[in-house]
Order: structure tokens, then C-alpha cells, then sequence
């Protein structure tokens, strides 16, 4: 009984890590829409590791602050 799972809080993390995925995805077409226009590779790429920092680095957070990463593990 040591390791008993909180499932009530499994679905809020779900759905926090989707809303991330969706918005990563509308940031990644704003970034293609971006470099269309522009034309430039350089300013493209600068912008992408830019946003890819900001969102790892938030991604991190949420796993942190969340019991997603303990329901994904003691399910492995």
C-alpha cells in the first residue's frame, strides 16, 4: 500500500500536458508562417530555439509540479 496511485489527479495532469502539446503546435505554425514570409533561415531558427527553450523549460516545470511523471513511471 506503500505505493498507492492518486488517480484523481491523473486526468488534470493529462489535460494540463495536452493544453502544452496544442499550444507548442500553434507556436510551432506561427514560427512556419514566420520564416515564409521572411525568408530567412537564420531568423527562423533564431525564433524557434527561442520558443523551444521557453517551452521545454516550461515543460519541465509542469512535470515537476505535477504527479504526471510518478502515474507515468508506476505504470512502466
Amino acid at each position: 500500500m506503500a505505493h498507492q496511485v492518486n488517480l484523481f489527479l491523473f486526468p488534470h495532469s493529462c489535460f494540463r500536458f495536452i493544453s502544452f502539446l496544442r499550444a507548442l503546435h500553434l507556436i510551432l505554425k506561427a514560427l512556419y508562417f514566420i520564416s515564409h514570409f521572411t525568408k530567412s533561415l537564420f531568423v527562423s531558427h533564431v525564433l524557434f530555439f527561442m520558443f523551444f527553450a521557453y517551452f521545454f523549460d516550461s515543460f519541465l516545470m509542469l512535470l515537476r509540479n505535477s504527479r504526471f511523471t510518478f502515474h507515468v513511471f508506476y505504470m512502466l
